[in-house]
C-alpha cells in the first residue's frame, strides 16, 4: 500500500513538472511570436523606405509621393492607436493581435494585386489601422502572462523587435529589392505575418486568463480615463510625444532622401548607407537598457535631456551639413536618441501605470500623439526634400526638439512639486 502511495506521489510530481515545463515553454513561445509579429510590422514599415528607389522607378514618383504615403499611414495609425489602445485594456488582447495580423496580410495581398501608385497611400493607411492594434495589447498580454516584476524586462525585449524589423528591411530587403523587384517590399512582411497567424491562433487559446500578481481589472470610462490623465499630469508628455513623432517617424521614412541630399550619393546607392540605421536604433535601445533605472524613476528630465541631444544634432546638420562626416554622425545621433525617447514614451511611462490597467490606453494615447505629429509634417517635409531644401527640413526638427525639451522640463517641475506635496501630506 505504501509503495502504491509513493508511486502515486512520484507520478503526480512528474506530471506537475511536465505541465510546469510545458506552461513555461508556451509563455516563451508566445513572447517569441509577439516579437516576430512586431518585427514583421516594422519590416513592412521600413520596407517602404528601404525599397523606395525601386518603388519610385516602378511607379514614376518622387519624395513628395513618399511623403504622401507616410502621411496616410501616420494619420490612420494615430487614430487607430487612440481607439485600439483604449479597447486593448478592455477586450481580449490575444484576439486583437490575431485580427491585426489577418488584416495586415490582406492589405499586403491587395497592394500586390491592385499595383496602383494613387491607391497605395489609401491601402497603406488601412494597414496603419491594423498595425496600430499590436503594441499596447501585446504588452498588456505579456504582462498578464509573466510576473509583474518582469514588466520592464519584457518591454526591453520587445523593444528589440523594431530593430529586428529595421535590420531585415535595410540589411536584407534593401539590397535585394532591385533584383527581386518592387513586389518584394510587400511579399516579405506578407509571408512572415501569414506564417505566424496559425501559430498565434493555436497558442493564444485561453490566454485571456491573468497569471500575474498585482494586476488590476479596472475598467474606466472615457471620462474617467481623461480624469486619470489630468490627475497624473500626463498632458505635457502627450505633447512631447507629438514632437517626437514629427522628428522620429519622418526621419525613418525620409532617410534615403537625407543621405542623397547631405552626402551627395545616388538614390540607388543610398540604400547601402542605410545599413547603419538599425545600428542607430540598437544604440538607442542599449542606452535605454543601461539607463533604465534613472529613466523609469525620472522620465520627464530624461526626455528633456534626450530632446536636448537631438536638438544639438539637428543644429550640427544646419550649421555643418555640408561636411559629409558631420552630416552622417548627426543623422546617426538623431536616430539613436529618437529611439531612446520612444522607449521612454511608449514603454517605461505606460508600464508605471500597469497596476491601474492603463497600460494599453496610455500606449495608444502617446502613440496617437506621436503619429499625429508625424502625419502633420510628413507631406511638407517630403516636398521640402524633393525641392532640395535640406536646411529648412532640419531647421524644423531643431525647433521641434527645443520645444519638446522645454515641455519635458515643465513636466519635471510639475512632477517634483506633486511629489513634494505628497510628502508634506504624509507627514
Amino acid at each position: 500500500m505504501r509503495i502504491n502511495e509513493q508511486m502515486h506521489t512520484i507520478g503526480s510530481d512528474v506530471v506537475r513538472r511536465v505541465r510546469g515545463a510545458f506552461h513555461l515553454l508556451s509563455k516563451r513561445m508566445m513572447l517569441s511570436l509577439c516579437w516576430l509579429a512586431y518585427t514583421a510590422a516594422y519590416l513592412a514599415r521600413s520596407g517602404i523606405s528601404a525599397g523606395y528607389p525601386t518603388l519610385a522607378l516602378h511607379y514614376g514618383t518622387n519624395e513628395a509621393w513618399l511623403g504622401a504615403v507616410g502621411s496616410a499611414f501616420f494619420a490612420a495609425y494615430a487614430i487607430g492607436q487612440l481607439v485600439n489602445g483604449f479597447l486593448g485594456d478592455r477586450v481580449s488582447p490575444a484576439r486583437f493581435v490575431l485580427l491585426s495580423m489577418v488584416g495586415s496580410t490582406a492589405v499586403y495581398a491587395l497592394i500586390l494585386t491592385v499595383d496602383n501608385a494613387a491607391i497605395l497611400p489609401w491601402l497603406w493607411g488601412l494597414n496603419g489601422v491594423f498595425l496600430s492594434m499590436l503594441w499596447g495589447p501585446m504588452l498588456r498580454l505579456l504582462c498578464m502572462r509573466f510576473s509583474h516584476a518582469r514588466k520592464e524586462t519584457l518591454a526591453v525585449l520587445m523593444g528589440t523587435a523594431p530593430v529586428g524589423g529595421y535590420c531585415l528591411g535595410w540589411l536584407v530587403l534593401a539590397p535585394a529589392v532591385p533584383t527581386w523587384g518592387w513586389q518584394a517590399v510587400f511579399i516579405a512582411p506578407l509571408a512572415l505575418t501569414a506564417l505566424l497567424i496559425p501559430l498565434w491562433a493555436w497558442l493564444s487559446r485561453g490566454s485571456q486568463a491573468c497569471e500575474s500578481q498585482g494586476w488590476s481589472q479596472i475598467r474606466r470610462s472615457p471620462v474617467d480615463t481623461l480624469r486619470y490623465i489630468h490627475q497624473h499630469g500626463l498632458w505635457r508628455l502627450v505633447l512631447t510625444s507629438l514632437c517626437l513623432g514629427l522628428v522620429k517617424e519622418n526621419l525613418a521614412l525620409l532617410l534615403p532622401a537625407l543621405f542623397v541630399g547631405f552626402l551627395g550619393t545616388r538614390p540607388q546607392d543610398a540604400a547601402w548607407l542605410l545599413v547603419l540605421s538599425p545600428l542607430a536604433h540598437l544604440t538607442g535601445l542599449l542606452l535605454g537598457q543601461v539607463l533604465k533605472r534613472p529613466l523609469i524613476r525620472k522620465p520627464a528630465p530624461s526626455l528633456a535631456a534626450t530632446f536636448g541631444g537631438m536638438a544639438v544634432s539637428c543644429a550640427g546638420l544646419v550649421l555643418f551639413g555640408g561636411d559629409a562626416g558631420v552630416a552622417f554622425a548627426a543623422i546617426f545621433a538623431i536616430t539613436a536618441l529618437a529611439y531612446l525617447g520612444s522607449c521612454i514614451q511608449i514603454s517605461y511611462i505606460p508600464l508605471a501605470h500597469v497596476g491601474q490597467n492603463m497600460l494599453s490606453t496610455l500606449v495608444g494615447l502617446f502613440d496617437f500623439s506621436n503619429y499625429i505629429g508625424a502625419a502633420l509634417a510628413s507631406a511638407l517635409l517630403g516636398e521640402l526634400l524633393a525641392e532640395g531644401r535640406l536646411i529648412e527640413t532640419t531647421g524644423i526638427w531643431l525647433g521641434v526638439c527645443l520645444l519638446a525639451a522645454v515641455l519635458a522640463l515643465g513636466q519635471a517641475k510639475q512632477d517634483k512639486a506633486r511629489d513634494k506635496g505628497k510628502m508634506v501630506k504624509s507627514q
